[in-house]
């Protein structure tokens, strides 16, 4: 089977422009994945050796497959997909679970019916992973409609995923300021039970249960129109749990990388980083290998993707110290 790594996905969909630049971007995750591959960006030979030698197999790249069929998103039932991947429909579920902070604002002259007192986060309908949030000085008239989200100051994000088998995967996600997705954090031993994992550990007073009820209830009403699998975005703030910030019903980054990490290294815990391209490639390939980890990207990309493995937390930070000190500054991340 060959398969198109389709990660303008929501450009496609929402607004039906393919972005040929994302795509060359993210398309070498699938290599890692795939044993066949409708390729868009060229990867030498030294690359493809690369990947063979952690997973047992060369990726066959084609340029052109009939028979190809998208791998991150479907584009099979564009009005159901749509309507499962806007985030209005998130806020419409959210308000069904009681715990939406968000609002639909149509026109600029509803601005002012915001409480002064807060500080707003403005979102797309359509937005991709963080792309499309907006401050209040930002907004332009042809941005609405818009949803209106109080703004939180977030302790720690999550993510639940639901396969098409119903198999639901729980991993710590990394935002940047400007919500832009970071990285994600693995539990290899526990990604399916939530409750064993150390973020929740530390948070007894939180309720974890009510949580799990409300991922199935969105589970529940997202199988009433889909079977493909999504992730359901949550977060910590202010001693509560907001079960759901988004859906994402796709492929995602962070199942990409547990799927990659799970191919590639025995270690408990797994580290999934995307960080600023100011090391020389072959520097940072033969310093992840000397910490048994693994670049994942190759040398045209404008990231660089690193997976950092080990068998204990106190491993896991000894080794992002490490990194911090070729790359020169602080990831701030806390891997909980």
């Amino acid at each position: 089977m060959t398969i198109i790594v389709n990660t303008d996905y929501e450009s496609v969909l929402f607004h039906n422009k393919p972005s040929l630049k994302m795509r060359r971007e993210l398309e070498f995750l699938g290599l890692w994945l795939n044993d066949r591959i409708q390729n868009v960006e060229e990867y030498n030979n030294a690359y493809l050796q690369h990947i063979a030698r952690y997973t047992g197999r060369v990726p066959q790249l084609v340029k052109h497959d009939a028979k190809a069929i998208n791998w991150w998103g479907k584009l099979r039932d564009i009005e159901n997909e749509q309507y499962l991947n806007s985030k209005k429909t998130s806020l419409k579920i959210s308000q069904e679970l009681g715990e939406s902070v968000g609002i639909i604002i149509d026109a600029p002259s509803q601005l002012n019916s915001l409480s002064q007192e807060k500080t707003y986060l403005f979102k797309s309908f359509s937005g991709v992973s963080g792309k499309g949030h907006k401050f209040l000085s930002q907004l332009k008239e042809i941005d609405f409609p818009l949803i209106a989200e109080e703004l939180h100051m977030r302790e720690v994000d999550f993510s639940t995923y639901c396969s098409s088998e119903n198999e639901c995967y729980f991993y710590q996600n990394f935002i940047s300021p400007q919500f832009g997705y970071k990285g994600s954090f693995f539990d290899l031993e526990n990604s399916k039970n939530l409750l064993h994992l150390d973020f929740v550990k530390k948070r007894p007073d939180l309720s974890w249960d009510k949580y799990l009820a409300n991922i199935e209830k969105i589970i529940s009403i997202i199988r009433e129109r889909g079977e493909h699998g999504f992730s359901i975005d949550s977060y910590i703030y202010d001693n509560k749990i907001r079960s759901l910030c988004e859906i994402n019903y796709r492929r995602t980054m962070g199942i990409t990388a547990l799927e990659i990490a799970k191919v590639i290294s025995p270690l408990r815990f797994q580290l999934f980083l995307i960080i600023k391209n100011n090391v020389n490639y072959n520097d940072l390939l033969n310093f992840c290998e000397s910490i048994d980890s693994v670049l994942l990207s190759h040398d045209k990309n404008l990231f660089s993707y690193l997976l950092i493995s080990a068998d204990s937390k106190e491993s896991l930070k000894e080794k992002i110290k490490s990194l911090e000190l070729i790359l020169s500054y602080s990831l701030a991340i806390n891997v909980e």
